[in-house]
């Protein structure tokens, strides 16, 4: 075969491969686990076992190069550019019966496809259909993956790709302890780069604290030195001051992180025919070790396998490190679908709601092990791979949810088999920094009062964005029917969906959609859908009773990114948040904010809302907050331009508002109002329940 034009601009493609029974007539669906008592699904959170097989070659290729320029001597600004402009390994996870043109269709120019890893069993086919596709070396087989042959493919994915830049050296070494290779892995990739070789034999017998230490040493060093350089100093000069700026840099280090979560609510484990793994879904067992023959493991072994290979794999795309915890205990899931349902617009619903929150809070304190803490402390964002809503939790000694503290992002475990492969494929990244355009489907009937004030708040947001001037455009459209928001969607184009509409649950079925007119929708079948989908709808991303929902089933549409409630919520309030994430996201095109991504600015959304959550608790809170302060303007105007700055700690956020108001109370003589109505609890973290499905940190602002 001809060989490819060398370019350090493509992204390499590998591709693993399994067989199946099933008859594949267009692109490979994995089986959707209902029921769950089907031999060919693992239990409880739904894996093929077919596919099973080809685990050992998914592992093998998250150590080989994520990019061509892997392989050479990088410069410490790429380093920490990884951090933000998340890559990672691409890879073709599919079955041999379906790796032809037919089912794949084309893939973009932008990858190189190099390496095709197939079961022994299928080796000889697997070579006919890579030549045929293009990759550009023999397939290898499972039971022939090794150090050696890992180090063979580094210096020939040079020599193919690369052969005009030298050659770094320093090939990685497999991972042969899952249960700490989402720290391993991403440690070996930074530490080739510093000439350091890893595991050594002393690395291996470190405790995991000690291993995240580590890779927070390597990473305060990359700050260090990009800080150096910047700073234009000589190489001497540099080298003399490099132990300052290494305290420097770990004081303020922040990296990305990975975290598993296993776990899934009992009405859905009582699905599985597995009864132990109704009790102890995917528990660490002394077997979690790399082997070609992961597929005879049982059943929450391999599904451990796979959530660590996911939080691997995003680790190593994001520069940072992953981690995981033990399975949730199934009374985390049934506290949380207490608070869900308890979720109450009346004070004496709120109050037994922050009751809940805290009785949450004590049945997942296993989960905050010393490392988990640390590296969460340290996180710019995590990214979870869960059933369950981490972000609700506090962590020890917060006191305000977690998402007030780091952005956070969702990828739901369940089906696991269809959750591996959006995470290997990965979806594009999507630069709107030229300007953004929203539309507003109201599937709400205007006779009903709910759709009377949508209209109104979005009628407000509409008119905002035209007066502004700035690179965002909003477009309202009714949409009575799931035709019609079909039409809108192809005529408008939108970047950016918010899908205005009641949420239904359908308890007996455990499902969670959508009311469109008079039709409830899913997800399925509704796409092709814009890269972000807003769901302006109740309980669209609920967790606790474990039901399929809306927010997760629209990334089978096309959707990037799905932002969802997992309470019932606010028209009126709902509107407000949305519209102040449009205003952050239009400043920063303005040139007047500074995030990156549209996760970034969520995140300054979610994280900043406490004071609404608080004053549109009731009529009375809302008249105050308008009411005049001292400096002549209104409070919650004094609040956001001048008290509130520099003096909300990300980890009590609410509990630093609640202060920052009584000041503000105090100079108006109403002190005594405030202080025994926010003892009372008659506000909720309403906007802490909202959750983004997918990948909104790959919506970027800024080019």
């Amino acid at each position: 075969m001809t060989s490819p034009p060398q370019s350090d601009a493509r992204t390499p493609l590998y591709a693993v491969l399994f067989s199946t029974d099933e008859d594949i007539d267009g692109p490979y669906e994995p089986l959707v686990p209902e029921p769950m008592r089907r031999p060919d699904v693992t239990g409880p959170h739904g894996f093929d076992r077919e596919v099973a097989a080809a685990l050992p070659g998914l592992w093998y290729c998250l150590h080989l190069p994520a990019s061509f320029l892997d392989t050479i001597d990088l410069p410490v600004r790429a380093l920490q550019a990884r951090r933000t402009l998340v890559g990672g390994h691409q890879i073709l996870l599919a079955p041999i019966e379906a790796f032809d043109r037919y089912h794949l269709g084309s893939w973009p120019t932008s990858l190189a496809p190099v390496l095709v890893v197939s079961p022994d069993e299928h080796l000889l086919e697997a070579h006919r259909r890579s030549d045929a596709l293009g990759f550009a070396f023999e397939p290898v087989g499972v039971s022939a993956l090794s150090d050696a042959t890992l180090e063979a493919h580094w210096r020939r994915i040079h020599a193919r790709f690369m052969e005009a830049r030298q050659y770094l050296g320093r090939p990685l070494t497999l991972a042969h302890r899952l249960d700490v290779a989402s720290i391993e892995v991403p440690t070996q990739h930074l530490a080739r780069q510093f000439g350091a070789d890893l595991p050594s034999a002393e690395y291996q017998r470190t405790t995991l604290d000690a291993r995240v230490a580590h890779n927070f040493r390597l990473q305060g060093c990359i700050d260090a030195i990009a800080a150096l350089e910047s700073a234009g100093m000589s190489r001497e000069e540099a080298e003399s001051r490099l132990d300052s700026a290494m305290d420097a840099a770990q004081r303020r280090l922040q990296v990305p992180l990975s975290l598993g979560v296993p776990g899934v609510a009992p009405a859905y484990a009582r699905k599985s025919r597995d009864q132990e793994a109704r009790r102890a879904a995917c528990r660490l067992d002394e077997e979690d070790l790399w082997s070609p023959r992961m597929a005879d493991r049982q059943d929450t072994l391999i599904e451990r396998n796979v959530v660590e290979l996911m939080v691997t794999h995003r680790a190593v795309a994001a520069g940072g490190l992953g981690l995981m915890t033990d399975a949730l205990a199934p009374e985390a899931f049934s506290r949380l679908a207490d608070l869900e349902h308890h979720f109450g617009v009346s004070p004496a619903g709120r109050a037994k709601a922050w009751r809940l929150l805290d009785r949450l809070d004590a049945v997942t304190q296993s989960l905050w092990e010393d490392d988990i803490v640390a590296a969460v402390s340290r996180s710019s964002n995590l990214r979870v791979y869960s059933n369950f809503p981490v972000g609700l939790l506090r962590l020890p000694g917060d006191t305000s949810p977690l998402t007030c503290r780091v952005p956070i992002t969702y990828q739901p475990l369940t089906p696991l088999t269809r959750s591996l492969q959006h995470e290997l494929s990965g979806p594009r990244a999507l630069d709107i920094s030229a300007g953004f355009r929203v539309l507003v489907a109201e599937c709400i009937p205007a006779a009903d009062a709910v759709g009377r004030l949508s209209r109104m708040g979005w009628t407000l947001a509409r008119e905002m964005f035209r007066v502004s001037g700035t690179g965002g455009s909003l477009d309202l459209a009714d949409t009575p029917s799931i035709e019609a928001l079909r039409d809108a969607i192809a005529r408008e184009q939108p970047d950016i969906l918010v899908i205005s509409a009641h949420g239904t649950m359908d308890s007996t079925r455990q499902l969670a959609g959508l009311v469109i007119g008079n039709e409830v929708c899913l997800g399925p079948g509704l796409g092709p859908l814009p890269p972000v989908v807003i769901l302006s709808a109740c309980n669209t991303a609920g967790r606790g009773v474990g039901a399929i929902n809306v927010a997760d089933l629209l990334l089978r549409e096309g959707a990037v990114a799905i932002l969802g409630a997992q309470v019932p919520v606010d028209v009126r309030r709902n509107s407000m948040l949305m519209v102040r994430l449009f205003v952050y996201m239009a400043e920063v095109l303005a040139g007047r904010e500074q995030h990156q991504t549209l996760l970034d600015a969520w995140h300054r959304v979610q994280g900043s809302n406490a004071v609404n959550d608080i004053l549109s608790s009731s009529a009375r809170l809302s008249e105050w907050g308008r009411s005049l302060s001292r400096s002549g303007r209104p409070v919650v105007q004094e609040f956001m331009m001048v008290r509130s700055q520099d003096r909300l700690r990300k980890g009590h956020v609410y509990r630093d508002t609640e202060d920052v108001l009584l000041e503000l109370a105090d100079e108006q003589g109403q002190r005594s109002w405030l202080q025994s109505t926010l003892r009372s609890q008659s506000y909720l973290p309403e906007s802490a329940f909202y959750v983004f499905v997918g990948r909104p940190d790959r919506i970027y602002l800024r080019a």
